[in-house]
């Protein structure tokens, strides 16, 4: 039985950044896929953050130039504006860093700095089970076979196997999305869209993100209870068809291609490691729940938990520092801007629920708090909105 120091479950932003970390300390780590073919399909929105971007969100971040400068061939179009608007118009445009991504050639760019860093690698392969030993069961191509470890990294998903085997909590709460690529498009190529259309995604929102040669990535999501895949295909082809702030732009534009997914939005989990005596787990990326709720974003979460993974495995199975100071080290670095979002989150929905009220707190809101909260920043007015339910 081939013997690891660490196993790393998934092959996404964060598995792929923990293997690179990990193995290029000097560890034996494995990491597995169970994809045949890294970062396909794209279940993604593809918006990042600039370099400046991220050090105004996440201020207490160290060399935050090593994860977020991209290759130019990744790069698919830099946007300057954000747009928000309701289900009627857009209110106000805030100026934001931000650029879209070709989000296969980054998980490939990313799987190639860990297989390069000295990681092991398996795709086609599925995390089936694993004892408190550090036996690890695999399967590949209908074949089982085991291997040891003495550190797991789940970076599998929302729905993730590595927290369930080991009997951490898993998201409870997130929204089903989808989203078509359009191509030949009129819309303006540096700006993002973002709407709060509570006629075509209930308690959720529509965005429109460009990429290069005219294309868009128009998607939406809202909560389970209100989705069914038919339905949000419906609620997005009248988005489409018909907002009137963006219908004449896409008019005549064709579906390239279809994704749907899964968006974790109840924040970071409560406890996101365990250990035996024999193994250690700790959870990064979506398994661990590190997405901002209010807007969706995960690659970001991504990458800082595996980074920081990565270097707690060193610091763990070289220096037998205790497993729990990676959550100590992810609560400094991503804890508040996560948590933050969550907050924030929670204070729009309650009058997001009624139309009316929601988009006339849009029209009245002073467009610099809302740009705060794209900051993660929470202004001391927000804390008013329960008040605004009422009165609005």
């Amino acid at each position: 039985m081939e013997e690891y120091d660490v196993v790393v479950v998934g092959a996404g932003p964060a598995g792929c950044t923990a293997a690179y970390y990990s193995s290029r300390q000097g560890l034996k780590t494995l990491l597995v896929e169970r994809k045949k073919r890294v970062g396909f399909p794209v279940q993604c929105g593809e918006l990042m953050p600039t370099l400046e971007l991220v050090k105004k969100i996440f201020k207490n971040l160290p060399n935050p130039e090593e994860l977020f400068i991209y290759p130019e061939n990744v790069v698919e179009q830099e946007i300057n504006e954000l747009a928000v608007g309701d289900s009627e118009k857009i209110h106000f445009t805030i100026e934001m860093s931000l650029c879209s991504i070709d989000r296969e050639k980054f998980d490939n760019y990313l799987f190639r700095k860990a297989k390069e860093s000295g990681a092991y690698t398996m795709t086609s392969t599925y995390f089936s089970d694993m004892k408190n030993d550090g036996t690890i069961l695999l399967k590949r191509r209908n074949e089982e076979f085991k291997v040891k470890t003495k550190l797991v990294i789940g970076a599998d998903g929302i729905f993730s196997t590595v927290a369930k085997k080991n009997n951490l909590s898993r998201n409870e709460k997130a929204y089903p999305t989808l989203q078509y690529t359009l191509q030949n498009t009129k819309l303006e190529d540096d700006r993002v869209y973002m709407f709060f259309d509570r006629m075509n995604s209930p308690d959720g929102f529509v965005w429109l993100i460009p990429k290069k040669s005219r294309r868009v990535n128009a998607g939406l999501g809202f909560p389970k209870y209100a989705a069914e895949l038919t339905k949000l295909k419906t609620q997005l082809d009248n988005f489409i068809s018909n907002h009137p702030a963006t219908k004449s732009s896409l008019e005549g534009a064709e579906v390239e291609k279809v994704t749907a997914g899964w968006v974790p939005v109840g924040g970071p989990l409560k406890k996101t490691w365990s250990e035996t005596k024999e193994v250690k787990v700790v959870l990064i990326g979506d398994a661990g729940g590190f997405v901002a709720a209010h807007n969706g974003a995960g690659v970001p979460g991504a990458l800082i938990t595996g980074k920081i993974a990565g270097e707690i495995a060193y610091l763990n199975i070289k220096e037998h520092k205790s497993i729990s100071l990676y959550e100590r080290k992810w609560r400094r670095e991503v804890g508040k801007p996560l948590f933050n979002s969550l907050k924030i989150l929670n204070m729009v929905l309650p009058l997001y629920q009624n139309k009316e009220k929601f988009e006339k707190l849009l029209s009245r809101v002073n467009k610099k708090l809302i740009e705060k909260a794209f900051y993660t920043e929470i202004p001391w007015q927000f804390h008013l909105f329960p008040l605004l339910k009422i009165i609005l």
